[in-house]
């Protein structure tokens, strides 16, 4: 990760400047740009959190990615 901009509202993030995201890789063949995913919120946000945490993906050159990350708390609590 080399920086990280979010909302002061959004849940503290698991990763931090310089980690490596493993699974972003994207799959031989696959398109520069995923489809908004269903995510494991413990693959990106630290502590526990409840409800559905939503990934896309903009693959980029030389391995950098920008990802759009939305939590959705449950009960839509926000």
């Amino acid at each position: 990760m080399l920086y990280l901009d979010k909302s002061e509202t959004f849940s503290r993030t698991a990763a931090w400047r310089g980690d490596a995201i493993g699974h972003l890789l994207p799959a031989s063949g696959a398109d520069r740009l995923s489809c908004m995913e269903e995510a494991r919120p413990e693959d990106w946000l630290a502590g526990r959190f409840r409800g559905a945490v939503f990934a896309q993906t903009l693959f980029q050159e030389d391995g950098y990615a920008i990802t759009l990350m939305l939590a959705e708390p449950e009960g839509g609590e926000r």
